[in-house]
């Protein structure tokens, strides 16, 4: 009464199909000659209510009431798993629009689940060709346990390195069934690191090669850099000269 908005009373001999305008009477129709045959039936029924257009979600268990072994009504029990169920919409939502890669994979090493994201970052066409591929197999090397880098294997044989969160899940029992993990595609900050690297040593070993005395120092006068040169000048190693004053020298 209080989701249709009527009162108790009116309510009995009313038609359901003047109440709600979904289900409709049609798919109920369809529905009845299989209940007939079952007598039994539970799930989840969307209902939009006609007067307000509340939609509204129910677990659902539909008996039949027999009469000389011939149906008669039906009783109806149903609890609201309206917010559950948007609940999990969100969840759903959230899911499949986040750029990080998600996937879960049971404890036998088989993919279960992976999110669109995950699908472009390996190459693949469809999730369902990804989810065909062992966990084991996509690794080009150690994953890690819970977190850090783990490399991966794109479908054209390229690699997608990663920082990886992996979270196992347990039963009442304490026995893992599943685990949960992210990746974070870190492959062009990897490169661009090692591209740092490769043109920090290069500086490093042309400043070492100069027969000059070079040195850097802050606004406060200490060392920010010596090259090997003033070291050998001054007897001093490399790294106690790094942030000491200059006026201690």
């Amino acid at each position: 009464a209080e989701l249709l908005e009527e009162d108790p009373g009116t309510l009995v001999g009313s038609n359901l199909a003047e109440l709600l305008a979904e289900p409709t009477m049609q798919a109920a129709e369809r529905a009845l000659a299989r209940f007939q045959d079952r007598r039994y039936w539970n799930g989840v029924l969307k209902i939009r209510v006609r007067k307000t257009g509340t939609v509204r979600y129910f677990d659902l268990v539909l008996q039949a009431i027999l009469r000389d072994g011939r149906v008669v009504g039906v009783s109806a029990m149903a609890r609201d798993v309206t917010h559950l169920r948007e609940t999990e919409a969100r969840f759903t939502e959230l899911f499949e629009t986040l750029q990080e890669g998600i996937f879960v994979r049971g404890s036998d090493g088989r993919l279960t689940d992976v999110n669109p994201a995950m699908v472009r970052m390996l190459g693949y066409d469809t999730k369902e060709e990804l989810l065909e591929i062992p966990w084991q197999q996509l690794l080009t090397g150690e994953a890690p346990v819970t977190e850090g880098e783990v490399r991966l294997r794109r479908k054209n044989g390229g690699t997608v390195i990663c920082l990886a969160t992996i979270t196992p899940l347990y039963d009442s029992v304490g026995k893992i069934v599943r685990y949960q993990g992210t990746l974070v595609d870190v492959t062009r900050r990897r490169e661009v690191e090692d591209r740092l690297h490769q043109e920090q040593e290069f500086a490093r070993q042309l400043i070492a090669s100069f027969p000059d005395i070079i040195t850097v120092l802050d606004r406060d006068g200490r060392y920010k850099f010596v090259s090997p040169r003033f070291a050998e000048v001054t007897g001093a190693k490399l790294e106690d000269l790094v942030g000491k004053p200059r006026s201690e020298e």
